[in-house]
């Protein structure tokens, strides 16, 4: 096996171990838009759902925020997708 092999596989290793990364805080944060939901749903505040969850409350108030402006048809990816189009656009 040569260098460049073992180069190309640890590299493959590096972006596979990235892509897994991603995907595991992509879920926490659609599980996370999932319970916000619910608890909207139950009529309950920022607040109490940051409390009942366990959350901050600026993490809570930005999905909250935002799920609200899709009531009643809730959608956890499109929710997903505005939550990150905004952090991009924060951040330029």
């Amino acid at each position: 096996m040569s260098t460049m092999e073992v180069t190309e596989e640890e590299m493959i290793q590096v972006v596979a171990d990235e892509n897994f990364e991603k995907g595991l805080s992509q879920g926490a944060e659609k599980l996370l838009i999932k319970q916000i939901i619910g608890k909207i749903a139950k009529g309950k505040d920022v607040y109490s759902i940051a409390s009942d969850l366990d959350e901050e409350v600026e993490a809570v108030q930005e999905i909250y925020d935002i799920a609200i402006s899709f009531k009643p048809k809730y959608d956890v990816d499109q929710i997903y997708e505005v939550i990150q189009k905004n952090r991009e656009a924060e951040k330029r």
